[in-house]
């Protein structure tokens, strides 16, 4: 019985513990202390850092992130709310915590839980904003800051360099003639063919099949590519048809067309 109470004796001296109604409880002294040499302004943080960016997008495409949220104090977050600013950014789904997020109201002491912010402009070019998480440390009002940034591209944009519309020069009826036609790729973002037809007239083909010459595949931003269209007349005769160039231009498809004709001679 006397170790008993020599071992309260040295705890409520010490003011880890107070004796109340014949219990011992934590003092709450000691929790001040603890609560003092806690960054309590900082109780609410990100681990992956304080700014985020979603890099190049394709204009018409939007993109989301998860952002972990790690409360590292010694109390609970309470009236946990967020608002992001800039107008081509929000919470996935357009309220806090964002669609796959996993924060709530409250974000107990080492808890880690995860926001959704979504990326979607309206128009190209580069755009910043942020979100603020503001909550209650339990001793007063508190506010979590992180950047965001992000930048939107045009998507590609293949146009036809070749004379609009194209036509052969007259050719004997059972020979043949080509043609280059040149693209270029005017846009900001890579694009890749899915293929290269002719239509009408049977007597124009495309030369190399459905991936010519050297529009074989991706075309970078600012450069171009040459492929040939020939043209065979049966007979004397006048013929009229089409080229399809049809490419992905980093968020859906996309064609260009260019009417075409020649005289057989």
């Amino acid at each position: 019985m006397i170790k008993v109470f020599l071992l309260i004796f040295i705890l409520c001296s010490c003011n880890v513990y107070d004796l109340v109604d014949g219990d011992i409880k934590v003092s709450k002294a000691f929790e001040q202390a603890v609560r003092s040499n806690t960054n309590a302004s900082g109780l609410l943080v990100s681990s992956s850092g304080t700014s985020f960016s979603f890099g190049p997008q394709v204009l018409g495409s939007s993109s989301a992130i998860m952002i972990s949220i790690s409360n590292n104090g010694v109390s609970d977050a309470t009236s946990v709310a967020g608002v992001v600013s800039g107008a081509e950014f929000h919470f996935e789904g357009g309220s806090y915590p964002g669609i796959m997020g996993t924060c709530g109201t409250i974000i107990m002491s080492m808890e880690t839980c995860d926001i959704s912010v979504e990326f979607n402009p309206a128009s190209s070019g580069n755009y910043s904003g942020s979100v603020q998480l503001s909550y209650s440390d339990g001793q007063a009002g508190q506010s979590l800051n992180l950047a965001l940034t992000g930048t939107s591209n045009l998507p590609a944009i293949f146009n036809i360099i070749s004379p609009h519309p194209l036509v052969f020069n007259d050719t004997a009826t059972g020979a043949s003639s080509t043609e280059p036609i040149i693209i270029s790729n005017d846009g900001q973002t890579q694009g890749t063919f899915n293929y290269i037809s002719s239509s009408g007239a049977t007597e124009f083909s495309v030369v190399g099949g459905s991936l010519p010459g050297t529009c074989n595949g991706i075309l970078d931003p600012g450069t171009q590519c040459t492929f040939d269209l020939g043209f065979n007349p049966t007979s004397v005769d006048t013929y009229n048809g089409n080229v399809e160039i049809n490419y992905f231009d980093g968020v859906s498809t996309a064609v260009q067309n260019l009417a075409v004709s020649g005289d057989g001679v």
